[in-house]
């Protein structure tokens, strides 16, 4: 059996960059000795860079590689934003003792995505909620000790990161298909706080970019099997589709052909069970009006 990728830490970005810088010296007819011989890096940097290897100075070959290619601004910041030395964003530097560990990568990945599709069934995504929806889930539901300005920064850090959602410039396009039960069984805090996360997805439906659709109690399991929740990264340019799922043992990475093809059947299954987008609206609208008596 082949080893198993290492997708932890920054190294999927890495591989990731690694393979676009490829794709364009092959666009451009280059061998790596030829690269090498135009550029100021040598065989072996290159090579490195392209097979994920290259931690050293990666940002900087990466600038100097995109001005050589001649590429437009909304490549080079992709690719750059791939790069960053092995580090994290600068965003995500000053909040990274509020994510959880082996969730750096899937943040840094979500913040340039250019399609998400998701599953959730165990609380509202992140990305969708209100700020009162995370005060009651860090008081409530993961009993933090916290202090108001700790739980303040959290919230601040779930707005920046659902600005993908409702940016001017290229919005992420997303899709959710969310169990029903988030929004009753599962609600957290005051009915007036429900109230609100639910007009609020409701709300953010309407957005062009955005598809919200329910799945309601009944419908058992469509796949035959318990689904746990993932959520599938698409990227500018072509770049393959990364699924990220939460197992019963922790989080994985999926990057392998069979396995995306694997979770967007799981998801078409259980998209023709869910409630349309229209009819999940009203239904959550229908929900929210019920807290709110």
């Amino acid at each position: 059996m082949p080893p198993k990728p290492d997708l932890s830490g920054t190294t999927l970005a890495r591989r990731q960059l690694g393979k676009q810088l490829k794709d364009l010296r092959i666009e451009n007819g280059l061998t790596l000795d030829q690269l090498a011989a135009r550029t100021d890096y040598s065989r072996t940097v290159l090579s490195r860079v392209e097979n994920g290897q290259q931690e050293s100075k990666l940002r900087a070959i990466t600038d100097h590689l995109c001005a050589w290619y001649g590429l437009k601004a909304a490549r080079t910041k992709y690719l750059q934003s791939l790069a960053q030395d092995g580090k994290m964003s600068m965003w995500l530097q000053e909040h990274k003792d509020l994510i959880d560990p082996g969730y750096s990568t899937y943040i840094e990945l979500e913040s340039v995505a250019s399609q998400l599709i998701a599953y959730q069934s165990l609380a509202v995504p992140g990305l969708l909620q209100t700020p009162d929806y995370v005060r009651a889930m860090q008081r409530d539901v993961d009993g933090s000790t916290a202090s108001e300005a700790e739980i303040e920064r959290r919230i601040g850090f779930r707005i920046q990161r659902a600005a993908i959602l409702t940016r001017s410039h290229g919005p992420v396009r997303a899709s959710f298909l969310l169990s029903e039960i988030l929004f009753t069984a599962l609600g957290v805090g005051t009915d007036r706080q429900m109230a609100a996360q639910c007009y609020h997805v409701a709300d953010l439906s309407t957005r062009d970019n955005i598809s919200i659709q329910l799945l309601k109690h009944n419908v058992g399991f469509p796949t035959g099997l318990i689904v746990t929740p993932y959520t599938m990264l698409g990227f500018p340019d072509s770049e393959p589709t990364v699924v990220f799922a939460e197992t019963t043992v922790g989080a994985e990475f999926f990057e392998g052909e069979d396995q995306v093809r694997h979770f967007r059947a799981v998801h078409e299954t259980l998209q023709r069970s869910a409630l349309g987008e229209q009819e999940s609206r009203d239904r959550l609208r229908k929900i929210a009006r019920r807290y709110d008596q």
